[in-house]
């Protein structure tokens, strides 16, 4: 719970779920206590912890081989130093496009922003980078690269507003005054043909630090419906359809969104701004999934290459998250899972005793997570 508390763990599911995420995307197992076994006053992880270690060493050359098949990359506004206090950061908008990719099973990989300069050579292995409220400039290897690459551009927030030459370069904009007030205002969910998740609801409130766009050469979508006065009914009137744009596409490539999309979604949790998030992402770069399911969004999924047609598929089960408290997951049978463009021709569940043959029937595979996890070796044609 808290340093001081040095005695008793977190939930035995949590414990686990931490563990396994580990090894899902490559990291070593990290566990400790303070003291020794034989007089540790919570001994209730202990059972779980010895799973997770011996599943991964039993497989521990399958996990030391994972490549990633992520189509998106998700910047990390955290510095390489996590305790840092000269540098500041939103990492909420971070962590709520982090959810909404993983309910939406798109695989993606991070990379911190301190390291982002060295990895601009990297740029065009991508279809999409995303700039999660990244105020500052960049070094003038990764503007080069940001303006050169393939891939679709993503800014939220107040990305870019240190620079605003690269800000009107890369999305055909330029920043103007703060929307004040902006509680009670909305985003008209317009035009439909963009915006197919909302066939039913058209305003979509706005929240949080949002600007005002001047669109210099880039289309306009997400009209601004200005706030009215809080009051009862007779007096809480007055919303006025604005002239402004609330999301701009240059050349039908790259997407700003000059409000907090991310931090909306991981602070109140409506699905409106993922579903506006992810409509946009539709709009300017349909991801070439390298898998589609049936699985639920509270199923973490994570698909890597291990080898020559061979695929190693991750769910980790979060259905026993509810609110602060992580319990027991519930059962997950039958996820139909398939891997685009491949033909399934074996299919192993992982033990720690080894693997074991699950059937396979056509090109959809079946698979189940009782626990916490369940790991799937796939080889194909």
């Amino acid at each position: 719970m808290d340093i001081p508390y040095r005695f008793m763990g977190v939930s035995t599911w949590l414990n686990q779920i931490r563990l396994y995420q580990n090894a899902a995307v490559g990291g070593n197992l990290d566990w400790c206590i303070v003291g020794a076994f034989e007089d540790y006053p919570d001994r209730a992880n202990f059972e779980g912890v010895s799973e997770a270690f011996h599943l991964h060493a039993r497989h521990e050359e399958l996990f030391a081989k994972l490549q990633s098949t992520a189509r998106v990359l998700l910047v990390n506004p955290r510095p390489f130093y996590q305790f840092s206090t000269n540098l500041m950061y939103n990492e909420r908008e971070y962590r709520g496009i982090v959810h909404m990719l993983k309910e939406r099973h798109i695989p993606f990989d991070t990379v911190i922003l301190s390291a982002l300069e060295d990895f601009a050579s990297r740029l065009n292995d991508y279809d999409v980078i995303v700039l999660p409220d990244l105020p500052r400039a960049p070094g003038p290897k990764l503007r080069q690269a940001l303006l050169a690459t393939t891939a679709s551009v993503i800014g939220t927030g107040h990305t870019l507003h240190e620079d605003p030459q690269l800000l009107e370069q890369l999305f055909g904009v330029r920043i103007r005054e703060k929307i004040e007030p902006v509680a009670a205002s909305y985003l008209l969910t317009e035009p439909k043909e963009v915006f197919r998740s909302f066939p039913a609801r058209d305003w979509v409130f706005l929240h949080m630090d949002s600007y005002r766009l001047e669109l210099t050469d880039a289309d306009g979508y997400l009209p601004l419906v200005g706030a009215a006065p809080y009051g009862p009914p007779e007096r809480a009137h007055g919303h006025v359809l604005t002239d402004d744009r609330m999301a701009a596409v240059k050349g039908g490539k790259n997407l700003y969104l000059p409000w907090m999309a991310g931090t909306l979604y991981y602070d109140l949790g409506y699905e409106d701004h993922k579903d506006i998030f992810c409509d946009l992402l539709d709009k300017v770069r349909p991801i070439k999934k390298p898998l589609t399911t049936d699985a639920p969004g509270c199923v973490d999924i994570f698909l890597h290459s291990v080898g020559r047609d061979e695929y190693l598929i991750q769910l980790i089960n979060l259905s026993g998250f509810n609110g602060v408290t992580i319990a027991k997951p519930l059962p997950m049978e039958n996820i139909h899972l398939t891997l685009t463009g491949k033909h399934p021709q074996t299919l192993e569940l992982l033990t720690a005793d080894g693997f074991e043959n699950q059937p396979v029937t056509g090109d959809a595979v079946t698979l189940r997570c009782p626990g916490c996890y369940a790991g799937y070796r796939v080889t194909c044609k």
